[in-house]
């Protein structure tokens, strides 16, 4: 919690040029990360008019807003991340209201600043957990590295083999959810989302900003691309390249990937032999411009032999 006086008598201390129109006296907590946020700022990189509402805008223009509050600088996005690096910056390491009994930690696993765990945690040996993204910005030709600002909450009964890496986030927290199990060797970014009861195999790169909903799996070896959504129960496979976002049900493949199959929502493949598949559980598929919807669901009867 910090006045936007403050802020400006940071950027002065350390030689920012900008110029600033609003009410110095206002309060800002945090930056801007979901829509509804209150108290918060974030920054621009052109002309075109901010439509998200934020308590005071870095902006590289004078622009077409009626946010009030208006920091003026030729470098915004890096004036963004230089506030945020210095003046909003956490560091806590918290186990959530439980036992630190429930958390299982290997040999040489690091846990860095600002981790939450939840109950029943297993971690192996030689990792590290909750460390700093590899993100850097600029002022006056010098690289300074971001300090997140978020961090890393690890859910229920997830699972962590050997010598991986899982960055905490830097605007939002980097999240994996219940009943998740990740094999040795994978690298998770930044702010990256992951669901309940996912499969991560060895080798896997998921890459900042992105999400990967319940019940997916990820092949050995697949890496997705930053800024990606994969939907739910949807199969990556080996050595697969996700370079942009696909929906729920599917089965990915290649470089870059691209759909190979389909798949019910009690997780068979289906088949299309023409536009209508109907799978084992009773549900009838129909095929719509590489999309599958449900065209009827039948009751199965079980019949004691």
């Amino acid at each position: 919690m910090i006045s936007i006086g403050k802020i400006l008598d940071y950027l002065d201390k350390n030689d920012i040029s900008y110029s600033f129109k609003g009410d110095k006296k206002v309060i800002i907590n945090k930056p801007y990360v979901n829509k509804g946020d209150s108290s918060c700022f974030y920054y621009s990189l052109n002309r075109e008019m901010f439509r998200e509402k934020v308590d005071l805008l870095i902006s590289r223009f004078e622009i077409n807003s009626p946010i009030k509050n208006l920091i003026i600088t030729k470098d915004s996005k890096y004036v963004f991340y230089f506030i945020l690096s210095n003046l909003f910056s956490v560091k806590s390491f918290v186990i959530n209201n439980r036992t630190i009994l429930s958390v299982k930690l290997g040999e040489n696993t690091v846990i860095s600043s600002n981790v939450k765990f939840n109950s029943n945690i297993k971690i192996g040996n030689s990792n590290s957990i909750g460390g700093e993204a590899f993100s850097y910005y600029e002022i006056a030709s010098v690289k300074h590295k971001v300090i997140p600002y978020a961090s890393l909450v690890i859910q229920d009964n997830v699972e962590v083999a050997n010598s991986c890496i899982i960055d905490r986030g830097i605007l939002s927290d980097t999240v994996i959810g219940t009943n998740t199990k990740i094999d040795s060797l994978v690298y998770i970014a930044h702010d990256v989302k992951i669901g309940k009861n996912c499969i991560i195999t060895s080798g896997v790169r998921i890459n900042g900003y992105s999400n990967i909903s319940n019940n997916c799996y990820l092949g050995s070896g697949s890496i997705i691309r930053n800024n990606i959504n994969i939907g739910k129960n949807t199969t990556v496979g080996m050595g697969a390249v996700v370079t942009k976002s696909f929906g729920d049900n599917l089965v990915l493949f290649g470089n870059p990937a691209i759909i190979k199959a389909y798949k019910c929502q009690c997780s068979n493949i289906l088949k299309f032999n023409t536009e209508i598949s109907s799978c084992e559980c009773g549900v009838q598929y129909k095929l719509l411009s590489n999309k599958v919807v449900v065209e009827s669901k039948k009751q199965i009867q079980i019949k004691n032999l």
